[in-house]
């Protein structure tokens, strides 16, 4: 459900394919990824198609459930925030939901506009640390290790966006080039382990990567740690951190270590407040220049 100035949208997602069997294994064809909205009260239905084609990625038992991809505009259909962007894109280019026709629209030549109306919501809302309005405490996050292969786009998004926001910038990584970040951290060991914070509807709202030191085998290195901007000041990244420790104990690690810029106060604030202490002096970054300061917690045993 969606409530757009008082007005109340309903939507659901579903995936359809043609299956054919040749004697052997069936094959699937024509995977689509289908958005349907309507409007309470009104009798117009609208539909929004993702086929799979060349350069047009949707859920084929890769890529995870909603993901559609083209090129490098990547949308996550499960998440209420884009389904926003793709209804208002869509009356924005005429759909009246009181027209009693159904209408249907092939949502890949929605997706990149719909890709630029969700980088300006995410600039207009993140504000200066002080100003940024306060959002609804979440209570219910819970943190979980993720399966080999499991919710990488959705954490290579997050760390992608954040690191935007973080540096004020408008450029964000594309999919291409931010899931192999993640990616070379969970596959360089079989100790290595993606953590997801997700919500009751099981969006995720932050992660971390975790690999072991490569001259250390019993210190974990958390390579990445990043919470979607639209869920800051939530507790996401509380959350995070307070399950942490726990499952870097149980995989049988017994110092935690981490890297963070020291021009950002909030992520410096966040792993001091949890227990992590300064590790060295600070040193500047190899490509970036900005002092970043290691930092190491000691694990109780599991």
């Amino acid at each position: 459900m969606l409530v757009v100035d008082r007005v109340t949208y309903r939507w659901s997602l579903s995936h359809r394919h043609r299956v054919e069997h040749d004697g052997g294994p069936p094959h699937y064809h024509g995977c689509t990824e289908r958005l349907a909205v309507r409007r309470d009260g009104a009798p117009g239905r609208l539909e929004m198609l993702f086929e799979a084609g060349p350069g047009r990625l949707v859920p084929d038992g890769l890529l995870h459930s909603g993901g559609v991809i083209h090129g490098e505009d990547y949308l996550n259909l499960h998440q209420p925030r884009v389904v926003r962007a793709l209804l208002d894109e869509a009356l924005a280019r005429g759909w009246r939901p009181t027209d009693p026709a159904h209408v249907t629209l092939d949502g890949w030549m929605l997706c990149t506009a719909v890709v630029l109306r969700l980088r300006a919501a995410r600039r207009n809302s993140v504000a200066p640390p002080g100003l940024r309005p306060q959002t609804r405490p979440m209570t219910s996050v819970r943190v979980q290790v993720a399966g080999h292969g499991e919710h990488l786009d959705e954490a290579a998004t997050i760390w992608a966006e954040a690191t935007a926001a973080r540096d004020g910038t408008t450029e964000v990584a594309p999919l291409s080039l931010a899931r192999p970040v993640i990616e070379q951290v969970t596959d360089r060991s079989p100790r290595s382990m993606l953590l997801v914070a997700l919500d009751p509807d099981g969006v995720v709202l932050g992660f971390a990567a975790v690999e072991p030191m490569p001259a250390d085998g019993s210190t974990a290195d958390v390579r990445y740690l990043a919470v979607h901007p639209g869920s800051w000041g939530s507790g996401v990244g509380r959350q995070l951190m307070l399950a942490l420790p726990a499952h870097l104990a149980v995989a049988g690690f017994t110092h935690g270590e981490l890297d963070v810029y020291l021009d950002n106060p909030r992520a410096v604030d966040l792993y001091e407040r949890h227990g992590w202490l300064p590790s060295g002096d600070p040193t500047p970054h190899p490509r970036s220049g900005r002092l970043e300061q290691r930092f190491r917690l000691e694990l109780q045993p599991a």
